[in-house]
């Protein structure tokens, strides 16, 4: 009896599987790099000691300054 599953004849040996597979690595490292850089980015800023302040939709006087 021989065993159907020998290598090189599944589904997963076709070369568009392999191609694919380059594609999602490459989108991954991508991702993977936005996403270093925005945290990079913010710890940075942080670390600066940059007033970082969200946007409230309210009008804030600036300190010191004539009105």
């Amino acid at each position: 009896m021989s065993d159907p599953r020998k290598p090189g004849l599944g589904a997963d040996s076709h070369e568009i599987y392999t191609r694919r597979k380059g594609r999602n690595l490459a989108m991954l490292a991508c991702l993977g790099g936005v996403v270093l850089m925005i945290f990079a980015v913010t710890i940075v800023k942080l670390s600066a000691g940059i007033d970082m302040r969200g946007f409230d939709h309210t009008f804030e006087t600036v300190p010191g300054a004539d009105q």
